[in-house]
């Protein structure tokens, strides 16, 4: 393939897959603006679904730019923007006459890596100085931004947007925004507006000298993100064993503990699941009378916690299964992660179930390799 064969490959893919990409922030966009029906069915094309063809040819004009629904203002200084799609509330025209602030959820067809995305847009005047101008807006940000967050939690108290605030990167045709935040994937275009007419307030607020006093921001850690069958689970389930028998027969448990799970694993009553960072999946042993049932695991961690504190003489009455850490390590013998029914399951087991488990829980403890 001669080089210029492959730009016109490379060029030709970018266009087809580029356009299939655009789709989905299209539909999601547009929402806003088609009735109830056809946002269904624009929200089950999102979602990989099939729809109707004429909704399919609607969502293949809107991508290519052929079609632009009522409801969008698709314009910069009254002209068309031919690669965007644009919805606008009512704009406020900047105190200085230099300029407009625009409120909007944009989204350029040719960058659907970007996404849509959401924020306050100054569109300069045409004889006014751009540059004297995005240092006012910067300003004018930089007073407002932590109002403007206290607000923006307050009113979605699930969310932080003290991580959300975006920096633009150019200040092309003499437009210039302060800030914007992407879209995320799981939120809506009434939550993208309700954040609009927050933005709009604010600033309307700021300008006619009625915002009142907010205190400052302080800096806040990037949020943990709860995760399960990784070494840090595990590693939790270990420390959490420990801590369970005491500072003095802690590290004794936790040896026993690991012993068991190394010992479990080679009898494969235990297999490591490889496609998690780390978990195990609970198979059972039919050498050892264990077939893998819900029931017969959950009697196999108590009887584990148990058989532990016999081992380094500690009773066992008021040490509680660590449950909830048991269930970010462990898998059922289908990859299904256990809940907290399986908790109390262990009270169903029958004699000959108790007796496997028991027999089970020594072997793997008694053994050396």
């Amino acid at each position: 393939m001669t080089e210029e064969e492959l730009n016109d490959l490379n060029v030709s893919l970018w266009k087809e897959w580029t356009l299939k990409a655009t789709e989905v922030n299209c539909c999601k966009l547009c929402c806003a603006v088609v009735d109830d029906d056809t946002a269904i069915q624009f929200l089950r094309y999102i979602q990989g679904f099939g729809v109707s063809d004429r909704i399919r040819r609607q969502i293949d004009s809107i991508a290519r730019g052929e079609l632009i629904l009522p409801g969008l203002d698709c314009t910069l200084r009254g002209i068309r923007q031919k690669n965007h799609l644009m919805y606008k509330i009512e704009p406020l025209e900047h105190p200085t006459g230099n300029a407009r602030y625009e409120f909007l959820v944009e989204y350029d067809r040719m960058e659907p890596n970007v996404g849509i995305y959401l924020g306050c847009k100054c569109v300069t005047a045409e004889n006014a100085d751009h540059r004297e101008m995005i240092k006012v807006c910067v300003e004018e940000w930089k007073n407002i931004r932590d109002h403007i967050c206290t607000v923006l939690n307050n009113s979605f108290p699930d969310k932080e947007f003290r991580h959300r605030f975006r920096i633009t990167d150019n200040g092309q045709e003499k437009t210039f925004w302060p800030t914007w935040i992407g879209l995320y994937d799981d939120e809506d275009m009434e939550f993208a507006l309700t954040v609009l007419r927050i933005f709009r307030k604010t600033y309307e607020q700021y300008f006619n000298g009625t915002l009142k006093e907010c205190r400052h921001l302080k800096p806040i850690a990037y949020r943990h993100v709860a995760a399960s069958f990784t070494e840090s689970t595990f590693m939790e389930l270990e420390r959490t064993i420990a801590k369970a028998y005491g500072k003095v027969n802690g590290e004794s448990a936790m040896g026993l503990f690991q012993r068991f799970i190394l010992n479990a694993s080679f009898r494969g009553i235990f297999s490591p699941d490889p496609s998690y960072d780390l978990a195990w999946r609970y198979m059972g042993d039919g050498n050892s009378g264990l077939t893998g049932s819900n029931i017969e695991f959950a009697t196999l961690m108590r009887t584990l916690i148990i058989e532990i504190g016999a081992r380094v003489g500690v009773k066992t009455e008021g040490i509680k299964t660590p449950w909830n850490n048991i269930f970010k390590v462990f898998l059922d013998s289908e990859g299904v992660a256990y809940n907290s029914a399986t908790r109390t399951q262990w009270q169903n087991a029958l004699d000959d179930t108790v007796m496997a488990c028991e027999n089970a829980v020594r072997t793997c403890l008694d053994s050396e390799s």
